[in-house]
């Protein structure tokens, strides 16, 4: 018997067309910034963060007018904070083109298209950074995806991330688990660079920010377009493309940044807020990775009892990466359950 178009999960499908640009990379690691950047390219839309690849199985067939009620409100809420276009989903044609999707990846490259036809640009692109553990959806998706990952002192990580989206506390448990996370995005790329060389640029944060123009450049080169001065001019956009609380909302107070001048002199800010102890427990706890991406230890290796590395803390860490798991996959059985008989 075959399946009801309006019943089940549709197949991811694939574009062989276009090639669209993914920013990838840890979290707290520059991808905002290089996003503003590549989105003032006149050829280049760049949307934010749509976590398209952790929700290609949510749906079911847009066919099922229910589907495509939660798709139509769950990329509306992305639209609206992390692009200019709140309204983009209310679009009649752009509607009614996705009640015939019949693949995810279909659906997912009208959104984009309305995207960059609203930016009046040719090329579009995305930034959700823990889309670095999705390449293997992504390169099936799109075949010419173009990937860009970008790669950050694992320390100053750790600093920011426990400021910006932490609770602020300087705890050995959290710094060990945002490490052990920058660790598998280094990871995750790494196998995907010796798969696809010519389909991944690889760059630092603290190169883009000291050698701007520079990067840049070479980004371009990567890309395929011709380098544009006003690339180089965040804060002119940052307003208008920085991440929002809401439609019409504040730029997130972990994004303010982007409204000033690439600030060079910050990128050791780390050293104020992590202890000795704990800049120790994350060289040890991303070595060797620390070392492959040009990072230089400032603490001396010592005892990992002594950087807080023990059994509580990595027990802790196996705890949250077993929930994470177990979330996911709990999650997943459910989007199919409701998929197959949702009516």
């Amino acid at each position: 018997m075959t399946p009801s178009r309006s019943r089940g999960i549709p197949p991811l499908g694939s574009d062989t067309c276009c090639a669209p640009i993914f920013i990838v990379g840890c979290g707290r690691s520059g991808t905002t910034l290089l996003r503003l950047i590549i989105n003032r390219h006149p050829d280049l839309a760049i949307f934010g963060e749509s976590a398209a690849f952790f929700r290609d199985r949510k749906y079911g067939y847009l066919s099922n007018p229910r589907a495509l009620q939660r798709f139509i409100k769950d990329w509306s809420s992305a639209a609206a904070q992390h692009s200019p276009y709140p309204q983009l989903m209310e679009s009649e044609r752009l509607r009614s083109a996705l009640a015939r999707a019949e693949t995810y990846v279909g659906a997912t490259t009208l959104i984009m298209q309305e995207f960059a036809r609203a930016e009046q640009k040719s090329v579009w692109g995305e930034k959700t950074p823990a889309h670095v553990t999705r390449l293997e959806k992504i390169f099936a998706a799109y075949p010419k995806a173009r990937v860009i990952h970008i790669t950050r002192d694992p320390r100053a990580v750790v600093s920011s991330a426990t400021i910006h989206l932490g609770n602020g506390r300087f705890e050995p448990a959290g710094a060990y688990a945002i490490a052990r996370y920058w660790v598998r995005c280094e990871a995750e790329i790494q196998k995907f660079v010796a798969r696809f060389p010519d389909k991944i640029a690889m760059i630092r944060y603290e190169d883009l920010v000291t050698q701007t123009e520079a990067v840049v450049r070479r980004l371009c080169e990567f890309l395929g377009v011709i380098y544009d001065n006003g690339m180089l001019d965040i804060a002119a956009s940052a307003q208008r493309y920085a991440p929002k609380t809401e439609a019409g909302g504040e730029i997130l107070r972990n994004h303010l940044g982007l409204t000033k001048n690439i600030n060079a002199g910050a990128l050791d800010n780390w050293r104020e807020t992590l202890r000795p102890e704990l800049t120790a427990l994350v060289e040890n706890a991303t070595a060797p990775w620390f070392d492959r991406r040009g990072y230089t230890a400032a603490a001396k290796m010592v005892a990992l009892s002594r950087t807080g590395i023990s059994f509580v803390v990595r027990a802790r860490w196996i705890a949250q990466e077993a929930w994470r798991f177990l979330y996911r996959f709990s999650l997943l059985s459910f989007w199919h359950i409701r998929a197959n008989f949702s009516g």
